[in-house]
């Protein structure tokens, strides 16, 4: 371990689901507290009914990359404005195919154990992405770390799921209430297995994760059994942008490598779910763990692994404040220099009401200025986990719970674990607490790339769109 030190625009849009909780929301609720409303829909920044067609499945594809053996896969709204329910299941179809797909469900969360009133932290991620030819689907990682936060012990997993996919959904022409998708990660030669469920009757979700056997590829990995049960609570749903997708990265070779709504090249589509009421049976090295809690949750899809965005360099967080607002926020750092960039208009601070209401601020809004790092013995990458923010709510100090908090992955480290947010000092009070996460790490995995990256996708400036066919409430699956 080692420390060193060195020394606005918003827009407000308010969304509440008038719903008690737990929440339900339809389409039309979330596109306004999403801030993606009457104008994007009617032809702003993207069509509504926008269709990549063109963007053909190459002929050496394996059967089913078009979503078509793969039941439960969302093939018609993830490049369009949001349709919920629907969008809360994965996506595939010819606008998700190859290396340049990425797709995540994870969660960040506090916990008390039933039976001893300890206290606990939990991030689990399923991490899709690609493509794999002797799976006959995309890759499915589990990624999993808890913090024993009285003991200061922390603990770790990276498991790339072997298991053959099989989904089950409700498919077409159902009410929301009859809405649901399973997915379903089948015990592998190792005894690893898992599922990732969702109901919009109640917002009901579950994660479950049985890793018995971790990779031998990675170092520090400790098996674990995780089975979470979860409702949506208000706030319900939101969009941490105004323009309702986020750029990934900032790229090194803008001529190749602009963020473009016509191809998805360099964007996610993102919600979140800033409060799940939860309960979760978890094992873990000596625990045998009944945990409640809550946690945030968010679900990003795009075309997120392209060449040159640089997109896995960058500092994410959020904060359940003691005022009750939720704030969260992405800034990324420079590849050849390795500071954060304060004036690039990717940055972005979100503030989540009480009453659902959500203002956006983009941009030099936000800046954060590391004050010490934590230098891994591991793979060697510094993380600025003390450092402080400048925001639009007041300047706050990151405060970790732990410091040994990284994550080995196939590409580098990942930073995840809990912190205080302390006002106006190191030192200062607490006014919040939450999640951090760094990234540093080159371009991406080395998994998934059986069909490999196209490079006219990325480069391509007018989307070559068709005209798009008459939409459907529903994809038949």
């Amino acid at each position: 371990m080692s420390n060193r030190k060195d020394t606005n625009q918003s827009a407000e849009v308010t969304g509440d689901s008038g719903a008690d909780s737990p929440v339900g929301m339809d389409r039309r609720v979330f596109m306004k507290s999403a801030g993606v409303g009457a104008a994007i829909a009617a032809g702003g920044l993207l069509p509504s009914r926008l269709l990549a067609e063109s963007l053909s499945v190459p002929s050496d594809a394996p059967v089913g990359i078009d979503g078509s053996t793969l039941p439960g896969y969302e093939g018609e709204t993830g490049h369009a404005i949001y349709h919920l329910p629907r969008d809360h299941v994965m996506h595939g179809g010819t606008w998700y195919r190859g290396a340049e797909y990425q797709e995540t469900h994870y969660f960040t969360g506090f916990f008390t154990d039933k039976n001893t009133g300890a206290p606990y932290s939990v991030f689990f991620c399923w991490a899709s992405y690609g493509w794999n030819n002797s799976l006959e689907r995309p890759v499915w990682n589990a990624l999993f770390s808890m913090v024993d936060l009285e003991g200061k012990r922390f603990f770790q997993c990276v498991q790339p799921m072997q298991g053959k996919l099989s989904a089950d959904a409700s498919g077409v022409d159902v009410e929301d209430d009859a809405f649901f998708a399973n997915y379903t990660l089948e015990e592998d030669s190792d005894g690893n297995s898992g599922l990732l469920s969702y109901a919009n009757k109640d917002e009901t979700w579950r994660w479950m994760a049985n890793v018995v056997n971790p990779t031998d590829r990675l170092p520090n990995q400790t098996p674990f059994f995780l089975d979470v049960r979860s409702n949506v609570m208000k706030p319900g749903y939101q969009c941490p942008v105004p323009y309702g997708f986020t750029q990934e990265g900032l790229g090194t070779d803008v001529a190749d490598n602009l963020a473009n709504p016509f191809t998805g090249a360099a964007l996610s589509w993102y919600i979140i779910a800033p409060c799940h009421q939860a309960r979760m049976k978890l094992r873990c090295d000596d625990m045998d763990l009944d945990l409640e809690g809550q946690f945030y949750h968010e679900h990003q899809w795009g075309r997120i692994r392209i060449p040159g965005m640089e997109q896995a360099r960058y500092f994410w967080g959020w904060a359940r404040m003691e005022n009750g607002d939720i704030l969260n926020w992405r800034t990324y750092r420079d590849v050849e220099t390795g500071d954060f960039m304060p004036d690039d208009s990717a940055n972005r601070f979100n503030v989540v009401r009480p009453d659902g209401s959500v203002q956006y601020f983009m941009g030099p809004a936000f800046t954060f200025e590391p004050t010490g790092w934590w230098i891994s013995p591991e793979t060697g990458a510094d993380y600025p986990i003390y450092g402080k923010m400048t925001t639009p709510m007041g300047v706050f100090y990151l405060d970790p719970v732990v410091e040994v908090a990284e994550a080995q992955l196939f590409n580098g480290g990942m930073w995840e674990g809990p912190a205080k947010l302390r006002s106006d000092s190191p030192d200062g009070p607490v006014a919040g607490h939450g999640f951090i996460e760094f990234m540093s790490a080159p371009f991406d995995s080395p998994l998934g790339k059986d069909i490999p990256y196209d490079p006219e996708i990325t480069a391509r400036r007018d989307g070559h769109v068709p005209e798009a066919p008459d939409f459907r409430a529903y994809t038949a699956w």
